[in-house]
């Protein structure tokens, strides 16, 4: 919240010199808002499917090595808490489902559980893979680990096009900071340069042709990246 409303207290000054004009631009606040909440849940998910790869390789070769599933939940607990500590993002959920099996629910509805929980597809997907796998008496290791691997492949290939674009999100990130760099740099180094473009009908009108276009610019090259990583 400080951060937003100090971008929104920058804007204002840059861009118009008074503090009223912060209601006015109040969405520009709200849209950095929601540029981090969007970037911490993107990596909340990719902690998230590192960690569920993880433990399916734990309960694949638990469930490998003759344990039931019930037992390898409690091992994949574990496991994943020496792993992972503190940082794992699915340790209390991971709890709930070995404390719902303890109290005699069965295994793949405390999963179910789980699943709508962390919606994502890999986890919806193995949800209906290990209960049509419980009622039919499958393999469990057999689809654990294909699972794993597929989550894997997804990983790797997301990972690959990171790789590839983190030369242009770098670019982005220089590109929406340089135009309120510019013009901090101006105001501060040269305040009677830009002094008619305040306080007035026409240089209040400027103004916000330009923020408009910045902010849309601002929008579509994160859009692109967005897109182009597959998000």
């Amino acid at each position: 919240m400080g951060e937003d409303l100090l971008i929104t207290i920058l804007i204002a000054w840059l861009f118009y010199r008074s503090p009223l004009a912060m209601v006015y631009i109040f969405p520009v606040g709200y849209i950095n808002r929601k540029r981090r909440l969007e970037a911490i849940e993107d990596k909340k998910q990719e902690a998230f499917h590192l960690q569920f790869r993880e433990l399916l390789n734990i309960l694949a070769s638990s469930i490998s090595a003759g344990y039931s599933v019930e037992r390898a939940f409690i091992q994949g607990e574990k496991e994943m808490e020496e792993l992972f500590g503190e940082k794992q993002v699915f340790k209390e959920d991971l709890h709930r489902l070995n404390s719902n099996v303890h109290l005699n629910m069965p295994v793949e509805s405390a999963f179910l559980e789980f699943a709508k929980k962390w919606p994502y597809e890999e986890v919806l997907g193995f949800a209906e893979i290990f209960a049509f796998a419980k009622r039919l008496g499958g393999d469990y290791s057999v689809n654990i680990r294909k699972t794993a691997i597929s989550i894997g492949d997804h990983l790797e290939l997301r990972q690959e096009i990171q790789a590839i674009t983190a030369d242009k999100r770098m670019e982005l990130r220089v590109m929406c900071v340089m135009p309120v760099g510019i013009l901090l740099y101006i105001t501060l180094a040269s305040p009677e340069f830009l002094a008619g473009s305040y306080h007035n009908a026409a240089g209040i009108l400027v103004m916000t042709i330009c923020l408009g276009v910045y902010t849309l610019a601002v929008w579509l090259g994160k859009r692109i990246i967005r897109k182009g990583t597959g998000r």
